[in-house]
């Protein structure tokens, strides 16, 4: 969904769409959790849109866009909030003794 959205941003208002993947890209890497990531791009787009003042259509399209996405990661939030949801390892630990 979140890749979806992003995807039409970038046909819709295109610079609205690279920022919501910047911001994807700067979460993720500093938190190591995709679903963080993807809220916080999600929650992006209408604020990029009013910011860069795009047209009521595009805005209403961002806030719609930003509810759906929040509203089916409320699975992943809940594993935030418990401690549970899964986070990625960039670097990949080596296993067993190490050797010099």
């Amino acid at each position: 969904m979140v890749a979806t959205c992003g995807g039409a941003f970038f046909g819709v208002a295109p610079l609205v769409g690279g920022i919501a993947l910047v911001v994807w890209l700067a979460v993720f890497l500093l938190t190591r959790y995709a679903s963080v990531a993807s809220l916080a791009s999600a929650v992006s787009l209408p604020v990029a849109s009013i910011a860069l003042g795009q047209p009521w259509p595009v805005i209403v399209f961002a806030v719609v866009a930003s509810v759906a996405v929040i509203a089916l990661h409320r699975a992943n939030i809940r594993r935030l909030l418990s401690g549970t949801e899964n986070r990625f390892a960039l670097r990949r630990r080596r296993s067993g003794p190490v050797r010099t």
